[in-house]
């Protein structure tokens, strides 16, 4: 067994990863404690970005009252023109004016953890992505290049920046399409039902986070397949594809909203 430093290297492995997730785990989340302590006369977080203000509104609304979508009293009056940034009036109602599946998800999982907690989901989010970062990398490489890759993602400017934007998209889209990758890579090594169906579920959740990014998933999603199509098993792929487009389906969660 190689060692490390004395120790095994799977060892050394586990103590590098828990000790970068907790200290970045604290490091993403510094934000999103800052906004709990600055709420406003309205009992909710101050975000300088209008996307943020707007995820964090919906997602909290969803939570409490389960729609996506509000009635401003201003726009009796004034015809639909009224709506903060990053919202649009359709039908009368004011509405997300970007995609709709974080505000979905967040505020799904916010029905348990309650509202407060809303802003850690993405730090939390993100520790989890790079921990399936460097698995997925284990797989593809060896263990010594997950090391590296993984702890020089932890401190990525760019992953840092957003893992601590609580409600961008960014870190959520990227984080769950590392744990769909990963699932494809262990379904299309080991064939099993509940691989294909993870793959699926994180798959069809990346898309809900940002749905714009399948011009360029949809052909890496190809390649993938053309150049691994002997390992493919057709059944299980097809209930993946089937329960990847039940997550996704919009009527799930929009149909209210546009009625």
């Amino acid at each position: 067994m190689k060692k490390f430093f004395g120790l095994p290297s799977f060892k050394l492995s586990f103590i590098i990863l828990f000790l970068l997730s907790s200290i970045f785990l604290i490091a993403y989340s510094y934000l999103a404690y800052q906004t709990l302590e600055q709420q406003t006369a309205f009992n909710r977080p101050i975000f300088n970005s209008p996307d943020e203000t707007s995820n964090y509104f919906f997602s909290q609304l969803f939570a409490e009252r389960q729609i996506l979508k509000f009635q401003d009293p201003a726009n009796i009056t004034a015809t639909g023109l009224i709506s903060p940034r990053s919202m649009r009036v359709i039908n009368g109602f004011t509405a997300p004016a970007s995609f709709l599946g974080l505000p979905f998800i967040y505020g799904s999982l916010a029905k348990v953890t309650g509202v407060d907690f809303i802003v850690f989901f993405t730090p939390i989010l993100a520790i989890i992505g790079l921990i399936f970062f460097y698995f997925l990398i284990k797989d593809l490489f060896n263990k010594r290049t997950a090391v590296i890759a993984s702890s020089l993602t932890f401190i990525l400017p760019s992953f840092w920046y957003y893992a601590g934007k609580g409600l961008m998209t960014n870190v959520a889209f990227i984080s769950f399409l590392i744990i769909a990758l990963y699932f494809l890579n262990q379904s299309l090594k080991n064939g099993a039902l509940w691989e294909y169906l993870s793959f699926g579920l994180f798959w069809a959740l990346a898309l809900m986070v940002r749905t714009s990014e399948v011009v360029w998933l949809a052909p890496l999603l190809l390649l993938i397949f053309i150049f691994n199509f002997k390992k493919i098993r057709f059944w299980p792929l097809l209930a993946a594809v089937l329960f990847s487009v039940l997550i996704f389906s919009p009527s799930r969660f929009t149909v209210r909203l546009f009625r």
